[in-house]
Parts: C-alpha cells; sequence; structure tokens
C-alpha cells in the first residue's frame, strides 16, 4: 500500500484550491497496481506573511486552528528556519515569539501531512474507498481485480443541433491483466446533452 497526495488550483474551477488524494494497492499474484482517487475543493490549504501577534490569531481561526496544525517559517520559498506541528496556541504564540528574534518576518501555513489535517483525512479516506471499490470489480473474463474504468470519449450529442459536445459520451473499462474492454454507454444516465454545453448552439 503508498499514498500521495497533492495541493494546488483545481483543474477544473481554476478560482478554486484543490486537494488530490491517491491511494495504490500492489497486487504482487497478479503484477498489477490499483490507485484509488481523490479530488475535492474541500481543503483548507493556506499560507501568509504575517507582522503581528493578532495577525497569526485570526489567520489560525480561519484554517480552523488547533484541530489543523499550522508551521511557522522565516519565509515562503526556500525557508532555513521552520516549525511544524503546531497544535495549541500557547505553543504558537511562544514559536512565533522565538522566531521573531532571530528572523525579520514570518511566514505562517497549514500543516497539511495527513496526521495534522483532519480534512485531507477524509479526502484520503474517499480515495480508500474507490480503492476498496475498484478491488471488489473483477474483470468478466478472467476474473482479476481491479477491473475499472480507464478512460472517458466524450461526444455526447446537443439535443437541438446533434453535434457531439465535450460531455461524457461512454466510458471503457478494461482489464490490467487480459486486456479486456468494456464500454459504458450514458454514463451519466442521458442520451443527449443540454444545448447550453454545446459549442456550436453555444459558442
Amino acid at each position: 500500500m503508498a499514498s500521495e497526495g497533492s495541493f494546488g488550483t483545481h483543474p477544473t474551477y481554476w478560482l478554486s484550491q484543490a486537494n488530490e488524494e491517491l491511494v495504490m494497492l500492489k497486487d504482487f499474484n497478479n503484477d498489477l497496481e490499483i490507485v484509488g482517487q481523490a479530488l475535492s475543493t474541500s481543503t483548507n490549504m493556506d499560507g501568509q506573511e504575517i507582522t503581528s501577534e493578532a495577525e497569526l490569531l485570526a489567520f489560525a481561526e480561519k484554517v480552523k486552528f488547533p484541530s489543523h496544525a499550522l508551521i511557522l517559517k522565516n519565509c515562503d520559498v526556500a525557508p532555513k528556519n521552520i516549525v511544524k506541528g503546531i497544535t495549541c496556541e500557547t505553543q504558537l504564540k511562544e514559536r512565533y515569539a522565538d522566531m521573531l528574534r532571530s528572523e525579520q518576518r514570518v511566514f505562517v501555513q497549514t500543516d497539511m501531512r495527513a496526521m495534522h489535517n483532519p480534512t485531507r483525512q477524509l479526502i484520503i479516506q474517499e480515495a480508500t474507498q474507490d480503492l476498496i471499490d475498484k478491488v471488489k470489480c473483477t474483470c468478466p473474463k478472467c476474473n482479476t481485480p481491479g477491473f475499472s474504468i480507464v478512460r472517458s470519449i466524450p461526444g455526447l450529442p446537443c439535443a437541438v443541433c446533434s453535434t457531439p459536445t465535450r460531455s461524457i459520451l461512454r466510458k471503457e473499462k478494461e482489464c490490467q491483466k487480459c486486456g479486456y474492454i468494456e464500454t459504458v454507454e450514458f454514463p451519466n444516465g442521458k442520451e443527449v446533452e443540454s444545448p447550453q454545453f454545446c459549442d456550436f448552439c453555444n459558442p
């Protein structure tokens, strides 16, 4: 088992921050890897340079401290002085005062390590459930686990002009072991798309 998370701008909603989590199971018996995935805008990832204790405490409240830990460092990029895993207000104030004795400025950010971030833990849980679902889904030909969707194909026709849209027409499941492919037509439960999503009707 292995897991990894990343944080940054959402790939679709560019004004939102996102947390993507991957949880992988290595199946040595079948020589394959099964990966669960979750992408969510539910994240408290944030950071800012602060100039006073009042700013520090205001930031802490905004990002759900103390249930979510904080990090203090002397600057945002290539810091030389870092304190991680701060989980109580007294500790936060003391570490901030300590850093001010040797640094001209202080940068505070959320501690995104999973053991210090309950919000991230929920996304990891979603990715783990996705992994479990994939493991339980076996290939109808060879019974190998991990028979899951590997590609989505756009082209759902517009309800007005019948032009293919960017919406998903079908998805394909593929077995990593024997290569068997199964097509799932109209996976979102509709056979045509609203013209508001058509590049011809609504360019």
